[in-house]
């Protein structure tokens, strides 16, 4: 590989990375987003409950009635998995060490030195794929969740009197 494919393969390569880092920041801005209208939902909701909070508690489990605990149930869920996407635990690497960098090319000549960062940049890629996949997953509960909690909530508003 000549100097300047290895160089055109290194921006490739950090391209590649920054796309996914800005994916990520939108993924998590839409799991917020996900996390904001569940609530808007829920809310909405036991607005129409009104007066009426009978319907949502009772002495069926936990002082709540069925559709009450499944409302609740789905709307909790909705805002964990939006929260496992916003405060993600995983470790993303976007980017590499500089300091370790200018000590490897110091020591080896730079067809070594873009070989080795692309090889190690291709892994970091890689990994942080199945990690936003992850994510992808989790928000797409999330969403479900939030949806879900709606047919406890019109069959609770269906009650009224």
């Amino acid at each position: 590989m000549t100097l300047e494919v290895s160089e055109l393969a290194m921006q490739h390569l950090i391209q590649k990375l920054q796309g996914q880092q800005d994916y990520l920041v939108a993924l998590r801005n839409q799991a917020g987003i996900s996390a904001a209208v569940t609530g808007l939902i829920a809310g909405v909701f036991a607005n129409f409950l009104n007066n009426n909070v009978g319907l949502l508690f009772s002495n069926d489990f936990l002082g709540f009635s069925i559709l009450g605990l499944l409302a609740l149930l789905s709307f909790s869920a909705s805002i964990v998995f939006s929260a496992m996407v916003v405060v993600h635990f995983s470790v993303f690497t976007f980017g590499f060490d500089a300091e370790k960098m200018l000590n490897f090319g110091a020591e080896n000549d730079f067809e070594k030195f873009y070989s080795k960062y692309i090889r190690d940049g291709e892994f970091f890629f890689k990994e942080n794929e199945e990690k936003i996949a992850q994510a992808q997953n989790k928000l797409l509960f999330a969403m479900i969740f939030g949806f879900v909690q709606i047919i406890p909530w019109v069959i609770m508003v269906g009650g009224i009197e």
